[in-house]
């Protein structure tokens, strides 16, 4: 999913044309929202994945984990 964000293009550092392009055949503000929870998700996977390798090292019970 980072690499999704990574490799989309800014729209700040997009030609103008593309950008005027890419506003009149797309819902830009749905487009926007659709990358900012993506963004959400990345974010709370890298934490919730760090949280749960750290239990994980911890314990030698798998139900302690959960």
């Amino acid at each position: 999913m980072h690499q999704i964000l990574a490799d989309f293009p800014s729209f700040d550092s997009m030609n103008n044309f593309y950008n005027k392009l890419v506003r009149l055949t797309l819902d830009y503000a749905q487009l926007k929202k659709s990358l900012g929870a993506l963004n959400w998700a990345v974010k709370t996977l890298r934490i919730l994945h760090k949280d749960y390798v750290r239990k994980i090292a911890k314990t030698q019970e798998v139900a302690k984990v959960i």
